[in-house]
């Protein structure tokens, strides 16, 4: 074990308003597991972004309810006085003649410390607060400030900040906030380029997932300096923004108008840039960008090419157990369909229903469940396939304790199968003479004879076993 009473474990997480689903899953099994001992975790988030509806509020709640022991510490932001006291010690002031500054500082950023230290350095960076080796000391021109700096705030600093940056980093810096809070360096290398913006200027087309071409990354050396101005930091391999500020800062520069093309165009250069062996990898960040930028599709066939890649997002989603996005992505993916889709994209339409309606199911979106799996029982064109929709649907009434209608259901379509189950028994012992049957052929045969029989192949009958095995669970109940 990694954490003994010698050598305890402390476990640190940053920011996790922002974890994903899996991670909170994994972070929830890790704390509530009894078998793990000396293992502390300190995370840190904002609570203003944290509700009941939530993921992470979620995670709280089973937290408490199986009994771990949450401690709670509210960070607020600091007074008046210690930002005097702050102000004072950084510049070897008496408290005295800094309160001149920290009043603007404080009337300024309300005592939130990122802002604080953000203000101060906007003050050095032009000038308005400096050293004088003439008089040995820091030199503050009061009415300079509040002159000059009266009307910002600490976004519109950053942005200042931000603007007196070389043209290419600023367009690294843009590029970057729409992807979200942190990159890969792996996938900056994908998208971090000039044309990116180029190429939003000419008529683009979705490429095949088969026309690749080699990536370049012209911007990708002038990020150090967003990191040694402190605006970017980068641990390992991750670019992280140094505060959601910066990020928010970086993208209000993106006129509004042109917001959802830069996301289509970063996502698409992402899917157009990996090599295919590494799709899996940014299917994600590419999907997710492609979306923001729905707005700007002006085809059709472009819609039902991020139509697909929803479906192959969602999938991949549903494989690691995170239903609310895969849930999302099919949706949204339905939403991208053309009017007449159901006669023009008969498959896609029925695989994304189908999966939405899984995927809300485990949600625990039970009236989303019934209205989609409606929709597949109406448009569908043969029973074969409506079956997904009526496992779902029968799963759903379980789930909310219907069960007569439930085995109703199930009845029925095992009848439309070509069986009959019996939808109840007079005497048990016919159940007792077919288990015996079953026994004696399974006696009667020799190892070799049972080893290599072949797996059942006829679908029909793997289809109604399926149906058996739910409703027996059900009829346990």
């Amino acid at each position: 074990s990694m954490a003994t009473p010698s050598n305890p474990l402390v476990l640190f997480l940053d920011d996790l308003q922002w974890a994903d689903e899996y991670s909170l899953h994994l972070i929830t099994d890790l704390v509530t597991d009894k078998e793990i001992k000396n293992f502390l975790f300190i995370s840190c988030l904002r609570d203003d972004e944290v509700n009941n509806s939530h993921p992470l509020g979620a995670k709280l709640y089973e937290m408490e309810m199986r009994s771990v022991v949450v401690t709670k510490i509210e960070v607020t932001n600091i007074k008046k006085e210690e930002i005097n006291a702050l102000i004072s010690d950084a510049f070897h002031l008496s408290e005295t003649f800094a309160i001149a500054v920290t009043d603007i500082v404080h009337q300024r950023t309300n005592g939130n410390i990122f802002s604080i230290t953000r203000f101060l350095q906007s003050l050095c960076d032009e000038g308005l607060l400096q050293w004088s080796s003439v008089s040995n000391s820091w030199e503050i021109n009061i009415k300079s400030i509040e002159a000059e700096l009266a009307p910002d705030d600490s976004v519109g600093m950053l942005v200042r900040k931000i603007l007196q940056l070389p043209e290419k980093t600023q367009l690294a810096l843009k590029l970057i906030s729409c992807v979200g809070s942190s990159c890969a360096e792996s996938t900056l290398l994908l998208f971090l380029n000039e044309n990116v913006v180029t190429n939003m200027k000419v008529k683009t087309t979705v490429k095949r997932v088969d026309e690749k071409r080699s990536p370049t990354n012209d911007l990708f050396p002038f990020l150090c300096i967003a990191v040694d101005e402190g605006l970017l930091k980068k641990e390992g391999t991750i670019y992280k923004f140094t505060h959601d500020q910066v990020q928010y800062a970086a993208y209000s520069l993106i006129p509004e108008d042109e917001k959802s093309l830069w996301h289509m165009q970063i996502g698409r250069t992402i899917w157009n840039n990996v090599r295919e062996k590494d799709e899996d990898t940014v299917i994600f960040i590419a999907v997710d960008q492609m979306n923001c930028g729905i707005a700007s599709i002006d085809s059709d066939d472009q819609r039902l090419f991020l139509a697909k890649l929803n479906l192959r997002s969602g999938g991949k989603a549903m494989s690691f157990s995170i239903f609310s996005s895969s849930a999302s992505y099919f949706g949204t993916g339905i939403r991208l369909l053309s009017r007449d889709h159901w006669d023009n994209n008969y498959d896609l339409s029925l695989h994304l229903h189908n999966y939405y309606a899984d995927a809300e199911y485990c949600n625990g979106n039970f009236s989303q469940v019934r209205e989609v799996a409606k929709t597949v029982l109406e448009m569908s064109t043969t029973f074969h396939d409506q079956l997904r929709a009526h496992f779902v649907l029968i799963k759903t009434l379980s789930a909310e304790n219907r069960l007569h209608e439930a085995i109703k259901t199930g009845i029925s379509v095992l009848t439309h199968l070509g069986y009959h189950p019996p939808l109840a028994f007079s005497d048990k012992s016919a159940i007792d003479e077919t288990f015996k049957e079953t026994k004696a052929t399974i006696e009667s045969m020799t190892d070799d004879e049972f080893f290599t029989l072949t797996a059942m192949e006829d679908s029909d009958v793997l289809i109604a076993m399926n149906f058996m095995s739910e409703l027996l669970s059900i009829a346990h109940l």
